[in-house]
């Protein structure tokens, strides 16, 4: 499968491991997106790497290897990308259609294009969600969000490769809060792009280790 299937693999192969160091995964790219398989270096088909590993299973000692963290959420949910606000709103908008990369740079340029001119779709997608965020004891400045995302994979899709910290810093995630507007952020996006740090002063990012977020009503 893809990015929702390593989510829900993983999350049941932790909980078996019991927090002993996993076996090693291989991530064969069978979803829509496949960002994490991307993450870390897979560009083959599915049954193009299934294939390699059969071929090569005396030797897998020998296979290229990558090593990434899982994130905890929750206490007991795992996985490599975590996000609200405009990342879970823009899935959501994703989801309302045939899910493929075509419908990925869609509805992105859609938001983006939306936003800059104040449209309703744009609103929809970028709608800020008030959060208190706590990073490694913390507390962070703003109190509304257009979104706060972490990630152990470095790619948040399309490209972006928002968390690049996290390539860097062993067992940390990269914790990213936009605060700006979307009118901003969209100008921004260039840096993500080129696995740069963001330079508006109403964009927080770095390596932490824990994150804690505290709304006063459920959100996506």
């Amino acid at each position: 499968g893809g990015d929702g299937t390593c989510h829900q693999v993983l999350t049941a192969v932790a909980r078996a491991w019991g927090g002993e160091a996993l076996p090693p995964v291989a991530f064969l790219g069978g979803g829509t997106m496949n960002t994490i398989a991307r993450s870390v270096g897979v560009r083959t088909s599915p049954e193009g790497a299934l294939a390699y590993l059969v071929q090569g299973h005396d030797a897998l000692d020998a296979l290229q290897h990558t090593d990434r963290w899982l994130t905890r959420v929750d206490g007991d949910q795992y996985g490599f990308l975590f996000g609200t606000g405009m990342i879970a709103q823009y899935l959501e908008a994703y989801y309302e259609g045939e899910p493929g990369p075509l419908r990925a740079a869609w509805v992105l340029a859609r938001a983006v294009g939306s936003s800059i001119v104040g449209g309703a779709y744009g609103r929809r997608v970028t709608s800020p969600v008030a959060l208190d965020v706590e990073v490694d004891g913390v507390r962070w400045p703003l109190g509304e969000w257009l979104t706060v995302g972490v990630g152990t994979v470095d790619d948040l899709g399309l490209g972006f490769r928002a968390f690049h910290s996290c390539v860097h810093n062993p067992g940390k995630v990269h914790v990213l809060g936009v605060g700006c507007s979307a009118f901003a952020f969209a100008f921004q996006l260039h840096h993500p792009l080129r696995a740069e740090p963001f330079t508006h002063p109403d964009i927080h990012e770095g390596p932490a280790t824990r994150v804690v977020l505290r709304a006063d009503r459920p959100i996506p």
